[in-house]
């Protein structure tokens, strides 16, 4: 039997850019986008002269090359390379969901250091966290309701005092759209309760309140640089402004917003054209393999005080509806100081089918091979009956297929069955030969 021919799909993309200043300072940007089939590898060069563009701006050399491999939607390998002024590395990473439940991963940060992760989903509304770089985190997350969430959460090693807290969260309180939190905090063995409550006042403008019988809650809850003590019970209040503005929106104004020294990231998951994108709120967002947000409503994002240079911003793709992909995972994103970047992560729906192939007395006929065909007849898939004559086919996005059966040569016999895919997996494509 001769060889199939393998399917080839391709797309590449590439930018470069070179510009002089009034001052004679040079500087260029180099992008490129390559994607053979699975293979996906994009690079990103950019060079600043001192002063470029700005008497009092250093100069700065980044470049950074992402190389990767999706053997399924369950496996993914590949290597990060960075060069800059204080960083030189290439190294390796993977993504693996061995289950639907169980998701794991291991990537190198903007400092080449790995960070470990480890989700597991019990159900849709509860599942476990575990990650570890330089200090240890496990987080646990139950939705009781529509309204209120129970949460857990464990922090252990680096040059932090050990940290556990249970508490619950909710984004309504007293049918006020009120974002609230309380809960038990034991470090150093002692207690402590903290409860924090935002609202928002006006567009723009949120007005809070933060109780705590804790030292750490006012400073950063997580920085563990004191302890705790019988301070009693202190509380304050505030008023925060969103002033942030992008071509994406208002993302909220902070420190980092501001700082004239760094800049920030906004963006959005883009699921326009989707009939039911599903839930995109709550989508681990990284940065240069770190997990440091998560999107709100309608998959927005905000990332503030990063560095300039060239930062890796991520959506975690296994968190996503599980009928959802994305066209490119990671985007490399230019940060300049006191600037802020637009992202856009483009998802599509991916469906399946299924269905069993019997002969004229409906017993099922084993291992035999099915061509899925498009609505232009290009090959898009394959898959093999099991044992008893079951099938299926997976990463099937809505529109027309056919179903043939392959023949010997490569050749494909007469069409054995259409259907549509539309908006949600397909079952009892069946198919009974004569």
């Amino acid at each position: 039997m001769a060889p199939h021919p393998v399917p080839v799909s391709w797309n590449i993309v590439g930018a470069a850019s070179v510009g002089v200043d009034d001052q004679g300072n040079l500087g260029y940007d180099l992008e490129g986008d390559w994607k053979i089939n699975r293979l996906h590898v994009t690079l990103r060069s950019i060079w600043r002269q001192e002063n470029f563009g700005d008497d009092e701006r250093e100069g700065y050399w980044n470049n950074r090359v992402n190389a990767s491999y999706r053997y399924s939607r369950k496996l993914e390998l590949g290597v990060i390379a960075r060069h800059d002024d204080d960083t030189s590395f290439a190294l390796p990473y993977a993504y693996w969901h061995p289950t639907r439940k169980l998701s794991l991963r291991a990537r190198p940060n903007n400092q080449g250091d790995y960070r470990y992760d480890a989700r597991y989903m019990f159900t849709p509304d509860m599942w476990l966290n575990l990650s570890h770089d330089y200090q240890t985190n496990i987080s646990f997350f139950s939705r009781l309701n529509d309204e209120i969430n129970f949460v857990a959460g464990y922090r252990t090693g680096g040059d932090r005092f050990d940290r556990a807290s249970v508490g619950l969260t909710g984004s309504s309180l007293f049918n006020y759209d009120i974002s609230w939190r309380l809960a038990a905090v034991f470090q150093e063995n002692e207690i402590g309760i903290e409860g924090f409550a935002r609202t928002k006042i006006k567009p723009g403008v949120y007005g809070f309140v933060e109780a705590s019988t804790t030292d750490t809650a006012f400073t950063n809850f997580n920085s563990g640089s004191s302890s705790l003590s019988s301070v009693g019970m202190r509380i304050r209040l505030g008023v925060s402004y969103d002033l942030a503005v992008s071509e994406n929106g208002i993302g909220p104004a902070t420190r980092g917003t501001v700082d004239p020294s760094r800049g920030g990231v906004t963006g959005y998951i883009d699921a326009s054209g989707l009939a039911n994108p599903g839930e995109l709120k709550g989508i681990p967002v990284l940065v240069d393999g770190r997990e440091i947000t998560r999107t709100t409503e309608g998959g927005k994002f905000f990332v503030p005080a990063l560095r300039k240079g060239i930062h890796a911003i991520e959506i975690d793709a296994g968190e996503l509806p599980v009928e959802l992909v994305t066209r490119k995972r990671s985007i490399n994103a230019e940060i300049a100081p006191g600037a802020l970047t637009s992202v856009k992560f483009s998802v599509e729906a991916e469906y399946g089918a299924a269905g069993r192939l019997t002969d004229a007395s409906g017993e099922g006929l084993a291992n035999m091979t099915l061509v899925v065909l498009d609505a232009r007849g290009t090959e898009v898939a394959r898959t093999k009956s099991n044992e008893f004559g079951y099938f299926r086919i997976d990463q099937l996005r809505p529109g027309h297929y056919r179903l043939k059966q392959a023949g010997d040569g490569g050749h494909e016999d007469k069409v054995l069955k259409s259907f549509e895919i539309t908006n949600d997996y397909l079952f009892g494509v069946d198919i009974r030969l004569p």
